[in-house]
């Protein structure tokens, strides 16, 4: 390898480089997929790329701007007790229960809600402006949140995600729920895929909504948006 680094003794070049890119690198981390041959293919380095001694290898300075949208730092939706800013963690209009801060790692860093089981009743994290996440979708990432049983579900529960006022299919977590051992913290982890069917993914409104019209005690400390090692058809119980 150091002989593509160090010139002979005579400055001659000792071997040159040959590798080229076998893929297409982005300018922008919005900027997939990204592939030869797509339309308003834009690349900062195209499908192929490399240099030799021969060539010349100034490059303009890299771009910093942040893409439209892209507000949802290391994909957190809800962490350390609080969603982004100006995004909402309650029920959502008509429909009713207690949704309260509880610790768990810190102060207040965790949320206790209690179903009330007298309708339906939807709690959701909303942000205040559709977001895109079409490049998430495309991604195959996985929506990743921590939770407690403190009562057992007393009838169906589903999760979802809404793009305006159209709601995403329908994801079932009811076993899940029943099965977990009360009072102890567990890890649901769900491709974002089971979300998809009926959903604009480029104007996602509430990327969680947990649904219920029976009895429900949940507690929730984290939520986020991540790759993680889950099937991408393993959609809830």
């Amino acid at each position: 390898m150091s002989d593509v680094l160090f010139r002979k003794a005579d400055g001659s070049v000792n071997h040159d480089f040959t590798g080229k890119l076998a893929f297409s690198w982005p300018k922008r981390v919005d900027q997939t997929p990204l592939n030869f041959g797509d339309a308003n293919y834009d690349p900062l380095f195209a499908y192929g790329y490399g240099l030799s001694y021969g060539q010349p290898g100034e490059l303009a300075a890299l771009s910093e701007d942040r893409p439209p949208n892209e507000d949802l730092p290391d994909g957190i939706l809800f962490g350390r007790g609080t969603v982004p800013q100006g995004w909402n963690f309650d029920f959502l209009p008509g429909t009713a229960g207690q949704i309260r801060s509880i610790d768990r790692r810190a102060q207040e860093d965790a949320r206790s809600i209690l179903f009330p089981g007298t309708g339906t009743s939807a709690v959701a994290i909303q942000a205040p402006a559709a977001l895109d996440f079409n490049r998430q979708f495309t991604g195959q990432l996985h929506l990743v949140m921590e939770y407690r049983i403190d009562r057992r579900p007393t009838g169906p529960v589903v999760l979802r995600m809404l793009s305006g006022s159209a709601a995403g299919a329908d994801v079932p977590v009811t076993n899940t729920f029943r099965s977990a051992p009360l009072g102890q913290w567990q890890t649901l982890t769900l491709p974002l895929g089971c979300f998809g069917r009926g959903l604009d993914a480029t104007k996602i409104t509430a990327p969680l909504v947990i649904e219920t019209a029976g009895q429900l005690g949940l507690s929730v400390s984290d939520v986020k948006i991540i790759s993680a090692n889950t099937p991408q058809g393993q959609c809830g119980s």
